[in-house]
């Protein structure tokens, strides 16, 4: 509550905030900083940053990224359709009865194919996925300098090869999109780099860039709990989210024959509550989800028509004007 100048009790609006990695803390402490709003933090795990902030959020590699949409990713597709159905390295599932005759899906399949080999449109999504990371890591950066901490960081990458025409075919591939890349010979390496003892195993030499950073981010996450805490962001550990409710989208569904008709297909009155593992719900008036890719389960639950999809290690979320038009991005990519 805020006692205002007049004596009189304000409540301040409740923010849920659906995830304890690096966006959710950050997030949280953010909006309870602004001493607008009384923050809950929800995490699933007894630790904060224990999800995608453990395993790979605190990489910043501009030069390693690239589209979905490239021949080597083609090619693994087309490998792995031709594998029988008890083959333990097939690990795509596709119905063909479901999809033979689905023009969507054919449409999405040539999209795909057009993206990676045409040239000019794969060079096209090259550059904007790298420009995406430099963003992605010059705003880490900023953050990390406004918290005024030092959560360690290591610059530069290798990428190693065991081959020189491998070596050769993606430094000439990279090399358009990212500035700064050398190549190292194999014989160079271990003068260079001490920690890779066994070069014969990658005769193909390497590419070295400078853009690319490596935080702890384990030491981020602790120093953001220990803020959000002193400015008294409320956290629930252990706590599995199961859904997101609208009350006027139950209502909507409980109408007739149960049935969800259209004017439930997206929120009529908002989120009101989100229901935990144990059935016991939590009440806001904001919702904030911080889930990496498992945010789109979330949100399904409440059909807003918001949509994170994941590139390369990226969320991109997009409004959509109608939730029909979901299956035409879906196939899409």
């Amino acid at each position: 509550e805020d006692i205002s100048n007049t004596g009189t009790v304000v409540e301040k609006d409740i923010v849920i905030v659906i995830g304890g990695g690096l966006a959710g803390l950050a997030t949280a402490l953010y909006l309870s900083k602004s001493g607008k709003f009384k923050v809950i933090c929800i995490e699933e795990n007894e630790k904060v940053g224990m999800e995608t902030s453990f395993m790979n959020g605190s990489l910043a590699c501009p030069s390693l990224t690239k589209p979905w949409t490239n021949i080597s990713n083609l090619k693994s597709f087309m490998k792995e359709i031709t594998l029988s159905e008890n083959d333990a390295m097939k690990s795509i599932d596709i119905i063909w009865s479901k999809v033979v005759f689905d023009i969507e899906f054919w449409k999405w399949c040539s999209h795909f194919v057009i993206n990676a080999i045409e040239p000019d449109r794969f060079n096209q999504l090259y550059k904007a996925s790298f420009d995406l990371s430099m963003y992605s890591s010059t705003c880490m950066s900023e953050f990390i300098d406004k918290q005024q901490i030092t959560p360690g960081n290591a610059i530069g990458t290798l990428q190693l090869f065991q081959t020189i025409s491998d070596r050769t075919i993606q430094y000439n591939m990279i090399s358009q999109v990212v500035p700064n890349i050398r190549g190292i010979d194999a014989i160079d390496i271990p003068h260079m780099y001490s920690a890779i003892l066994d070069p014969i195993k990658f005769q193909g030499g390497a590419i070295h860039s400078n853009l690319d950073t490596s935080y702890d981010i384990h030491i981020l996450c602790n120093e953001l709990y220990t803020q959000a805490l002193h400015h008294n962001v409320e956290f629930r550990m252990n706590t599995h989210v199961e859904r997101l409710v609208s009350i006027d989208q139950l209502n909507v569904q409980n109408e007739g024959s149960g049935k969800t008709n259209n004017k439930a297909k997206g929120i009529i009155g908002g989120v009101d509550y989100v229901e935990l593992g144990d059935g016991k719900r939590i009440y806001g008036n904001h919702f904030v989800i911080c889930c990496g890719n498992h945010s789109n389960c979330l949100s399904d639950s409440i059909q807003d028509g918001v949509l994170s999809w994941p590139v390369m290690g990226y969320s991109v979320e997009m409004k959509l004007e109608n939730l029909e038009s979901s299956t035409e991005i879906q196939h899409s990519g």
